[in-house]
């Protein structure tokens, strides 16, 4: 018991000091990365394979909820904090999609009313209908007016997210969820441009939230109450 508490507790610390570095400077050392690692033999913290199944399960489910209500949470901040640009995005974002609110609309209506709700699978499925262009267009919105920024190549990490295609002397250097390798980075300095970067949202809280719930009903034995 008291070995499974010590491993459970250095990971903690791990995931700490990889937060803390992430909020800070919006990336994580490799070596934090590679330790993590270590919450592959820390989960399973029974001698039995299906209590370490549960284990898994739970602390994917735990991170599923948590990040879900993080990125809801983050997300209405953001365009808080940035309304002024955010709201002048989402109109414009509505103007360019019009068409396809109006059109998601139209068959969310003719799904409801064809249900008389008394199916409530196709009378669900038109709400979702209807929502979903709405989701889509804020989320769209506040990537566009709040994620983008212009930084000078000096500034560049390697993997920084560009936003768009850059050429630089016939050469085009790609705007890849892979992020820009040492390479392109050392040609964007010589060049001497601003770039447009995607910032993402630092998620290793989510990591520690989750962690540190899973601890506390792994300690209170609540684990069992999910099964």
């Amino acid at each position: 018991m008291l070995e499974i508490i010590f491993l459970l507790v250095l990971a903690l610390i791990w995931i700490i000091f990889a937060t803390i570095q992430d909020l800070r400077t919006k990336e994580i050392a490799n070596w934090l990365n590679f330790s993590f690692v270590a919450l592959g033999p820390i989960l399973p913290v029974s001698n039995n394979f299906f209590p370490n199944l549960e284990n898994f399960f739970l602390f994917l489910l735990i991170f599923f909820l948590v990040g879900a209500v993080y990125s809801i949470i983050t997300g209405f901040a953001l365009c808080f904090k940035h309304y002024s640009r955010f709201r002048k995005e989402l109109k414009k974002q509505f103007k360019g999609k019009k068409k396809l609110v109006i059109l998601a609309t139209f068959f969310a209506v003719i799904i409801g009313l064809s249900t008389l709700f008394t199916n409530y699978f196709l009378l669900y499925l038109a709400v979702l209908i209807f929502l979903l262009p709405y989701l889509y267009l804020y989320a769209k919105a506040a990537d566009e007016a709040i994620m983008i920024k212009i930084i000078d190549s000096k500034n560049l990490r390697e993997g920084d997210w560009l936003y768009k295609d850059i050429k630089i002397k016939g050469k085009t250097i790609r705007a890849t969820w892979n992020g820009l390798s040492r390479k392109e980075i050392s040609l964007l300095r010589k060049s001497k441009k601003k770039v447009l970067i995607r910032e993402g949202v630092a998620f290793s809280p989510v990591f520690l939230i989750s962690f540190l719930v899973f601890f506390y009903l792994w300690i209170i034995g609540l684990r069992y109450s999910f099964w």
